[in-house]
């Protein structure tokens, strides 16, 4: 595992290993108090791939201590198996410019393996450099296991059933033969798609048809009765003596679902009978003991049963679920997707599907589950019922959320920083130009900001820089935009004001509300002011950093003409 060595993501597209760090250390500080507690695997990287900071949940997972994992050594925690994978995708990620998801697998010093999903996302500049890397780990060992389990349980009933030394059979309560198997059609000597064409009735000898018809229909009613020797006509018209043990099997609600039945030679069943037994056991035990959530859903929707876990992730008992659909649980601006993706596997178009979605819990709160959909059929091809896999990762989604606004937002005063203020910029001088709108843009900087900090000290200066902040967006409209762009420096975008009278109007209540409210630092009060740029936003503005250029210029300009000033930046001729 040590020796693999793959190109990293910024290599393949800038040649550079050495583009930069991707957050300050103060920053990692933050990120680090933010995430330590967190219930899954944090990262951030640099530029050239190397781990700059891991929570405790990463360590636990690989089972690195976090010495080990910093710059390269995580690589060492990825499976022989999967490592040369993970590497590819990522480095395609960076090239595509897209985020990169993917699971796959740790394996610790010890031996063990956990299976993680894992998710990063690339951090650009304004120029669309790659500055670094930030994403998590969600340990979904559990879900793996519980996978492999269904499965063996479902292969492991399907075996039983297929390869039994006697007739086995599904009958619908209506007496439809649903699934046959090999001995049972050479038992009545039917080829299987005429046999699934036939009902019980077409097989059983006349004389018998009357009792096996009120046995069945006490069958469905609740009685005990199970086994019934009788006679079929076989298709070369001979009559077979047989013994027919059922079993009905029901749905949560007690509503009929289908039969499970042995047909045999009179005397030779036993055996059969027990795998068979042993086998639904299985899978049951695999359903109702799954760590995930685990449900059998009707092809119309309603749900036909429902382990403890899904009870739990929604908040329903299993006799509420059973009254509902699985549209009624799903967020209403969710449910044309699903309903999409659930019609593609009914027509054939798909074997499975995945997706994220929001569940409607019956307390009222919403939570995002990971839904995982296959279909199973009968042996005509027709849809039984769906098996569905769900897991809770509301944690993992707000853990998500939290990351993208630590990336977005300054930490000092939750303004929006200049990585973001580009990106409105870069919006909104687009709405402009479809629009034919005007819009401005002002740049603040504090006057002799330095001599605070100097004097007072670096706390004093933080407390002034949130008093204009407080200033500025107590002064503004919601749908105007205010941004830090770093130390003393602030940027206001006017959204749909655009007469120089009107801008020139609003930047001098900016500056009065900053001039006339004294700010107390400590126990001094400083007197503050602002020089303020302001460049004019139209249709014909170049780029967003040509009018951020233009308003800096301005600004400089207020500065040299005393301070305290406005200046307009020349419109291009």
């Amino acid at each position: 595992m040590a020796a693999i060595r793959a190109q990293s993501p910024l290599e393949a597209i800038s040649g550079d290993p050495a583009a930069g760090a991707l957050l300050s250390s103060k920053a990692l500080l933050r990120a680090s108090a933010l995430t330590a507690n967190a219930p899954l695997g944090v990262f951030v990287a640099g530029a050239d791939g190397r781990t700059e900071y891991v929570n405790d949940r990463w360590c636990e997972l690989a089972g690195l201590d976090r010495a080990d994992v910093l710059t390269d050594g995580w690589v060492r925690a990825l499976h022989q198996d999967d490592a040369e994978r993970v590497l590819e995708e990522w480095t395609a990620a960076a090239l595509d410019g897209r985020d990169s998801a993917g699971e796959f697998r740790f394996e610790r010093p010890d031996g063990s393996v956990s299976w993680v999903e894992g998710f990063a996302s690339a951090l650009r500049d304004e120029a669309g450099n790659v500055l670094g890397w930030i994403g998590t780990c969600l340990d979904v060992t559990a879900r793996k296991e519980a996978e492999e389990d269904l499965v063996r349980a479902s292969e492991g009933f399907r075996a039983a059933f297929d390869n039994a030394p006697i007739g086995m059979a599904l009958v619908s309560p209506e007496g439809r033969w649903l699934q046959v198997n090999d001995a049972l059609c050479k038992l009545v000597g039917y080829e299987p798609k005429r046999l699934l064409e036939l009902g019980i009735a077409d097989l059983t000898h006349p004389d018998d048809l009357a009792a096996t018809v009120e046995r069945r229909a006490r069958q469905l009613e609740g009685s005990n009765e199970t086994r019934i020797e009788k006679r079929y006509v076989r298709a070369d018209g001979e009559t077979v003596w047989v013994a027919v043990s059922s079993t009905l099997v029901r749905d949560a609600a007690g509503e009929p679902l289908y039969t499970v039945a042995q047909i045999e030679d009179v005397g030779e069943g036993v055996r059969a009978r027990t795998a068979l037994a042993e086998a639904e056991e299985r899978f049951r035990r695999a359903f109702d003991d799954a760590p995930i959530g685990m449900g059998l859903v009707r092809p119309d929707g309603r749900w036909l049963r429902a382990n403890r876990t899904l009870t739990e992730i929604t908040g329903y008992s299993e006799e509420q679920l059973l009254e509902l659909t699985f549209q009624d649980i799903t967020h209403p601006d969710d449910l044309d997707a699903d309903l999409d993706s659930a019609a593609r596997l009914l027509a054939g178009e798909t074997r499975s599907y995945q997706v994220e979605k929001r569940y409607l819990r019956s307390d009222g709160q919403t939570i995002w589950v990971r839904l995982s959909v296959s279909l199973v059929r009968g042996a005509d091809g027709e849809p039984l019922h769906f098996v569905s896999q769900i897991e809770d990762v509301s944690e993992r989604r707000r853990a998500e959320r939290e990351l993208k606004r630590l990336a977005e937002h300054d930490s000092l005063m939750g303004l929006l920083n200049r990585r973001r203020l580009h990106e409105e910029l870069q919006r909104e001088l687009l709405r402009l130009r479809r629009q034919h709108r005007r819009a401005a843009l002002l740049f603040l900087d504090v006057d002799k900001f330095k001599r605070v900090n100097d004097s007072l000290g670096h706390k004093a200066g933080d407390e002034v820089l949130q008093a204009v902040a407080c200033r500025l967006t107590g002064r503004l409209r919601s749908t105007d935009v205010v941004a830090r762009l770093g130390g003393d420096e602030f940027a206001v975008l006017l959204l749909d004001t655009g007469d120089p009278g009107d801008v020139h109007r609003i930047a001098g209540e900016l500056a009065e509300a900053v001039r006339r409210t004294p700010v107390y630092a400590g126990e001094a009060t400083v007197d503050v002011t602002v020089s303020i740029g302001v460049v004019l936003l139209s249709e014909d503005t170049p780029a967003d950093a040509d009018a951020l250029i233009a308003a800096d210029n301005a600004m400089y300009e207020a500065k040299r003409s005393g301070r305290d000033r406005i200046v307009l930046a020349p419109q291009p001729s």
